[in-house]
Order: structure tokens, then C-alpha cells, then sequence
């Protein structure tokens, strides 16, 4: 037993140790707002991360020769950005929104 579960299992925070837990909360209100606020001013700082982060990834995978949704390496002579598996997905996805919409099957 880690002494997080030690702590749960006694009803008092295990990232403050002080705080006392209501229900089967995981961690105190006090921690919970301070996880909040940190997060709130990383985000105010940072408003473009995530997006910077996935065009990161993507273009590395594009270097590496590898699917740019799922990773995996593609063979050396294949032409698209996407297997096999992930460009048929994406096809049908596209297909079954086009259709929603009434734009028919292009």
C-alpha cells in the first residue's frame, strides 16, 4: 500500500497531508483550487500549446517517414502521410460527413 492509498484510506489529502476528505474525494477543495489556478495561468501564458504541440509531432512524424496519425513507420516508396488503416478511416469519416450535411458521396 503507497502511502497515497495509506492516506485515502484515513480520509486526509495525500498531496497536502493536512486536509481532511469528504466522500470519496481524491484530493482537498484547497488543492484542487491551487491545481486549478496553476493551470489557469499556464494556459493564460500558453494559449496556442496544444495546438503547437500536435503541429510538432506531426511534422516530426512527416520527417520520420511514419503515419502522421497513428506513428507507425510506413514503407519507404508509399506516397501518402497516412497508412493503410488511418487514410481509409479518415475517407469514411469525410464520406459520413458529407452525407450529414446532403452533400452527397463525393
Amino acid at each position: 500500500m503507497t502511502d497515497r492509498e495509506f492516506l485515502q484510506s484515513l480520509s486526509i489529502c495525500p498531496v497536502c497531508g493536512k486536509e481532511k476528505l469528504m466522500g470519496d474525494e481524491k484530493e482537498c477543495l484547497m488543492c484542487r483550487a491551487y491545481k486549478y489556478g496553476k493551470l489557469y495561468r499556464f494556459r493564460l501564458e500558453h494559449p496556442n500549446y496544444a495546438k503547437e504541440h500536435r503541429m510538432n509531432t506531426y511534422y516530426k512524424r512527416v520527417e520520420n517517414h511514419e503515419c502522421t496519425n497513428c506513428g507507425i513507420k510506413l514503407e519507404d516508396d508509399y506516397k501518402f502521410k497516412m497508412c493503410e488503416k488511418c487514410l481509409r478511416r479518415a475517407r469514411n469519416n469525410l464520406r459520413r460527413s458529407r452525407q450529414s450535411r446532403g452533400m452527397g458521396s463525393v
